[in-house]
């Protein structure tokens, strides 16, 4: 794999669990965007444990995303359903933008955009560095073998 020079980087967010005490989230700034139609920016929450990328129902119903199939999903929080779709993702940081391409997604009944594994860890190498509060976002770019 080549890696392309630049990087986004993005700063953890400091917020407050159920029980008060203060917590580090990492978080990147992305718009969601189908067919042209784009909604305001977010800050996602940047997710290794997660297969692939949650989106809330609001968000879908907005950009009228199709609905592929209802799946289950068994997480932390136990057992739900989502709707599988696809969509593009435009990340922001003062660096530049990156867009990723018809990435899989789960629509569903989530609090929160969360960037899971499938399609966003793929396109970059992703570095938490919670000591210095930030998340590196490196684009990589795939060569193809001869």
């Amino acid at each position: 794999m080549d890696l392309m020079n630049r990087s986004l980087i993005f700063p953890f967010t400091e917020e407050r669990s159920d029980d008060g005490s203060s917590i580090l989230v990492p978080r990147a700034k992305v718009y969601v965007d189908h067919k042209g139609k784009r909604t305001q920016k977010f800050d996602a929450i940047i997710d290794s444990g997660s297969e692939i990328t949650l989106i809330p129902y609001g968000v879908a119903t907005y950009l009228n995303l199709p609905q592929k199939k209802r799946i289950r999903l068994e997480g932390i929080s136990g057992v739900t359903t989502g709707i599988l779709s696809e969509t593009n993702l435009i990340f922001n940081a003062s660096q530049g933008t990156e867009i990723l391409f018809n990435v899989p997604i789960l629509i569903g009944d989530w609090p929160d955009i969360i960037l899971g594994r499938k399609a966003v860890f793929d396109a970059f190498r992703i570095t938490f560095t919670q000591l210095h509060r930030l998340i590196e976002m490196q684009r990589m770019k795939e060569t193809a073998i001869a």
